[in-house]
């Protein structure tokens, strides 16, 4: 949704990407989009608007398809040399839950149903709730941070 919304209607980023940093009992959501100064404030009132918009209206089963192939997609790719393999092995025992979660982490994927994305995306993307951190010209945001915007917080 993002990329849909951000890069291919607006025009607003030229790369964007999103994942969760996880450990064990936290995670948070990145969300990174590299925008031209004029964008910056336009941007980040539509990345809170479609933050707001997957709470409101919860991934539809092909995103969630579609998300669960790309992640386990990439999880193959990322690992696909030695010295990555070694080092997502560093991490995945740094964080407590170890070499076989590898093994594990296709099926565990598809086995989550999709009323738990559903549950999830309705609990955990709510924009109130969210900090962000904003490197920019600060010509880019001033507008926004003189008129007090509700949309921005910082």
């Amino acid at each position: 949704r993002l990329v849909a919304h951000l890069r291919e209607e607006k025009g607003y980023a030229y790369q964007l990407g999103s994942g969760m940093e996880s450990v064990p009992g936290a995670s948070t959501l990145m969300v990174e989009a590299d925008t031209a100064a004029e964008h910056t404030a336009a941007a980040l009132g539509v990345i809170r608007g479609e933050l707001a918009r997957m709470s409101a209206e919860p991934p539809s089963r092909e995103e969630v398809d579609a998300a669960r192939s790309y992640a386990i997609g990439s999880i193959a790719t990322a690992m696909s040399s030695p010295a990555s393999l070694a080092s997502g092995l560093s991490n995945l025992l740094h964080i407590g839950v170890g070499a076989d979660w590898l093994h594990g982490w296709g099926p565990l994927l598809d086995g989550v149903p999709y009323e738990a994305v559903a549950e999830a995306a309705r609990r955990f993307f709510r924009p109130g709730d969210f900090t962000g951190v904003v490197l920019a010209d600060e010509s880019a945001v001033a507008p926004l941070r003189r008129a007090g915007s509700a949309e921005l917080d910082f």
